[in-house]
This record gives C-alpha cells, structure tokens and sequence, in this order.
C-alpha cells in the first residue's frame, strides 16, 4: 500500500511542511510570470538569439557573483538567503516592464535574478536537506514536486488570461505582490549557518572530484536541456496555438500531469528502484524530444507536451532524490550545495552560445527541430548518475 498513516508520517515534519509552503507560494507567483518571459521578449520583436542572450547573460553573472559573494556568506543562514532573495527577484520582474523604454535595462537585469536565485537555491537546498526524514527522501521528493506542480497548475492559465485583459506588465506586478507572501512560512524554519569553509578553492574540490564526475556530468545535462524546455520549447508552444490564453492552458495542463506521478516515484525511489526508473525516463524524455523535431500540429505539440511532463516527472524525482542523499553524506553540505549551482549555470555559459548561433543562422523552423535534437542528446546524460554510489564517498569531501 502506497498510502497509509506511517508513509504519510513525514508530512509532520513542520520544518519540511513550511518549506514546501513557501515553494508552493513561490511556483503559483512564478507560474504568472517566468514561463512567460519568453514569449514576452517574442512579442517585442526580440530575436531569437536575442532572447536566449539573455538568459545567457543571466548565467554568467551567476558564476561571477558566485564566486564574488562567496566569503561574505559565511555569515548568512540558509533561511536569511531565502528572504533576500525575494525582493532581488522582484526587482528583476518588475523590471521587465521598461526594458522596451530602457533598453539597458536588458543587460543589468539578469545581475537581479541571478543573485535572487543563487540565494534562494542554496538556502532552500541546504535547509530542504538538513530537514529530510531518513528512508523518505524520494516520498518527500515527490510530494514537493507534487505540490509545485499544482501550485503552478493554475497559474500558467491564470496569467495567460491576466495577460490577455491587463497584458504583461499589470500580470508580471500581480506576481510580484503574491511572491512576497513567502516571507511568512520562512519565518518558522530554523536558521543554519553555512560552512566557514565556504570559499573558491573547497567549492571547486566538488567539481574536480572524480568519484562525483557521473553525477556532475548528469548535472550539466540537466541545465543544458532545462535551457531548452523553459525557453524554446514555451516559444515554439506560443507559435503552434497562436494565444497566450491557450498557451497558459497547456503549460498549466502539463503541470497537472506531472504532478499525478511524483509520489508514485517518490515511493519507488525509496524502495531501491531508483536507478530503473532513471534509466527508463530517461529513454523516453529523450524519445520525445526526437518526436517534438517532427510535430508541427497543436495535436501534436499538446500530446508530445504532456507525455514529456510524465517523463521529466519521474526523472526529477528519482534524479533528484539522488542528490538529496549524496547532499547528505558529504562532510560539508554548504559546498557540495553551491557546487551544483555553478555546475548547473558554467554549462549554460557553454550551451547558450552554441543556441545563439544556431538561432543567428539557420531559419526559424530548422532552429527549433534542431534544438530539439540538441535536448534529446543532453538529455541522456542523466543516464551517467547511476555510474554513481554515493558509498564510493568514501568521506573524501
């Protein structure tokens, strides 16, 4: 039985319920804005490889600031990382309505939102990790992707007809002001300090480390083909229905179906099948991206739309409890931590280029068939985590 009392009994643990508070809080006022970032630089005429300059940029100043900030957050906690990174994040969002007036603005802009993610994902990682129940780490897993899905199931279709009768910038306010409310759970999470060892050189042990190389080229593949799903693939959606109100529908739909998954693979995760269901998502998430290269009908982008929600699902649960537990038995969390954060964004240094240029030279529709199969291939390299035992640690880091 996959639901009774005793599997259910980690979500008593208030310090995980508050955080999964604060990220439901957070999807829902993301799901009206980011998702649609892209799109909105697409009506403004911008380029294709324009808009991926952006997130381009945007990845750059992350490794930069990154490294820049590094000594000045030994002082910080994971929960005070949390909280400022609410207000940066609004900064950007709000931003985004005079980037057309101001056009600098397109270059500053991703400064914001790099710190405001940096902040936010190692605070939330670190202080996730610290409060999992042991022997319930893929079930956890899978009840906070269940609850970001249905936290952004609403809001994609929501701000679809938020933007469609006020347009973008009222919408893109509308998600700030509900953003803020993510303040109130953070309160009742304890505090943690990160490691007095947090500097370049101990950060940089994790990605020269060979024993994590698997897991850390499964991490890259992650990032280069997430650049993909949240910026062109959204386009490509927009194009094909030819309504934001449509669009926002499908977004939120797919969401939907993602969440019904979660737990069931949560629960197999921890009952040792993580790996199987790795592998097996994997093949197909990257079937998929092949099978998007062909489509060209709203049919046909809806259907291949929510069967890759279904693949890329099971994949984050099973992957990502898999992070949780090496996240776990390192010596130094706050480091293993920022580590994957630039892993995550120096592969993006390297992928958004290739993008550009792909974008820059060949036409629209070869483009996006092309970056399609370009997702598949990165897609497989989440098949290199199950080279990985987190027992061959061996206590090294």
């Amino acid at each position: 039985m996959l639901i009774d009392r005793q599997r259910l009994g980690f979500l008593l643990n208030k310090e995980v319920d508050y955080l999964y508070a604060a990220l439901g809080i957070l999807y829902f006022a993301e799901g009206l804005i980011s998702v649609f970032v892209p799109i909105y630089f697409y009506n403004l005429g911008f380029a294709l490889w324009r808009i991926l300059l952006f997130y381009f940029i945007l990845s750059f100043f992350f490794v930069i600031l990154s490294v820049l900030f590094m000594g000045a957050f030994k002082k910080l906690s994971d929960r005070t990382l949390m909280l400022l990174s609410v207000p940066l994040m609004a900064v950007h969002y709000y931003g985004l309505g005079f980037i057309k007036d101001l056009p600098y603005l397109f270059y500053i802009l991703p400064a914001f939102v790099a710190l405001s993610m940096l902040f936010f994902n190692v605070g939330y990682h670190i202080s996730f990790t610290a409060s999992l129940d042991d022997g319930y780490i893929g079930r956890e897993l899978g009840v906070r992707h269940i609850i970001g899905s249905i936290s952004q199931f609403l809001s994609p279709f929501i701000g679809g007809v938020l933007i469609t009768i006020f347009g973008f910038v009222d919408t893109f306010t509308i998600g700030i002001f509900i953003s803020f409310f993510v303040v109130f759970p953070l309160l009742f999470i304890r505090p943690r300090n990160l490691s007095s060892r947090l500097n370049p050189k101990e950060v940089f042990k994790f990605l020269k480390n060979k024993t994590l190389f698997s897991f850390n080229l499964s991490g890259a593949g992650f990032a280069m083909e997430k650049m993909v799903d949240i910026i062109i693939w959204p386009i490509f959606i927009f194009i094909a229905v030819g309504s934001i109100e449509k669009f926002g529908g499908i977004i939120s739909a797919g969401l939907l179906v993602s969440a019904l998954a979660n737990y069931l693979i949560g629960y197999l995760s921890d009952v040792g099948r993580r790996r199987k269901v790795l592998s097996l998502a994997t093949y197909a998430h990257s079937f998929i991206w092949i099978l998007r290269s062909f489509v060209s009908g709203v049919a046909g982008v809806v259907g291949t739309h929510f069967l890759s929600h279904l693949a890329r699902g099971a994949i984050m649960v099973s992957w990502g409890s898999q992070y949780y537990k090496i996240a776990r038995s390192v010596k130094h969390l706050t480091l293993f931590v920022w580590s994957r954060e630039i892993i995550y964004h120096l592969s993006r240094v390297v992928f958004l280029p290739v993008l550009m240029l792909l974008s820059y030279f060949f036409p629209e529709g070869v483009f996006f068939r092309v970056s399609f199969i370009l997702a598949a291939a990165v897609a497989l390299l989440f098949l290199s985590a199950n080279k990985f035992h987190t027992r061959d640690l061996k206590n090294e880091i």
